[in-house]
């Protein structure tokens, strides 16, 4: 009966062991999918290349793994959304870092005379999930944050 039982616990661990890659949350994706399900938030925004993401971000590619970034195609708005793949926790904690540094940047540029794009900023999201860093500039922040916590 005992050895019964230990059987059974050594091939659930196994189970659960083989099951924990594929759960849910853990997820690696490749960011080029984002593409279709953030095309509704990005309409008045452009796609941002790797000397837009260095001059404005201060980042190397070698900073990251793949990167996915919309930026405000006026130079008087601020709208951004950026995710950004690094498996390396302490590069992707650098990675964090910088990208709040650039928020506070435009935050400082815009207040006084902005007051929509200050107070857009002021709420804007900077944060790390699994793999990826993320930054929000957004009026519709929370349903991109839900849409990009599903896509992963």
């Amino acid at each position: 009966m005992k050895r019964n039982m230990i059987y059974v616990l050594c091939m659930l661990l196994a189970a659960f062991a083989f099951a924990l890659p594929f759960a849910r949350g853990s997820r690696e994706i490749n960011l080029d999918t984002l593409k279709k399900p953030l095309a509704p938030y990005v309409t008045d925004m452009e796609k941002k290349d790797a000397a837009w993401v260095r001059k404005q971000y201060h980042l190397d590619s070698a900073a990251y793994e793949q990167a996915l970034v919309y930026g405000a195609a006026s130079a008087m708005e601020v709208n951004e959304i950026a995710v950004f793949k690094q498996a390396d926790k302490t590069k992707r904690e650098a990675l964090q870092k910088l990208c709040q540094e650039r928020t506070d940047r435009q935050l400082k540029s815009f207040q006084g005379y902005a007051p929509r794009q200050s107070a857009l900023l002021e709420k804007a999201a900077v944060y790390e999930d699994g793999r990826y860093v993320v930054v929000l500039i957004h009026p519709q922040q929370s349903r991109l944050r839900q849409l990009l916590k599903k896509a992963w």
